[in-house]
């Protein structure tokens, strides 16, 4: 969801591998959403390390694809 709103806002630039850097900083800017106040902090660490992963993941993928 939040890379389809993140592509279609970035949309206009025409460069493939810059636009993906351009929606990988969206995801990483809006992936938590309001979880700040669904969860108590003792929590947040385990959000904030799978959010690390799927960016990392994310990238990798982005930016090693030929």
């Amino acid at each position: 969801m939040l890379v389809k709103e993140g592509n279609k806002l970035y949309a206009h630039v025409e460069s493939s591998r810059e636009r993906a850097k351009w929606v990988l900083e969206h995801f990483k800017q809006n992936c938590y959403e309001n979880i700040w106040r669904k969860y108590p902090p003792d929590v947040l660490p385990i959000f904030e390390e799978e959010r690390s992963r799927m960016i990392n993941k994310i990238a990798n993928i982005i930016f090693n694809e030929k």
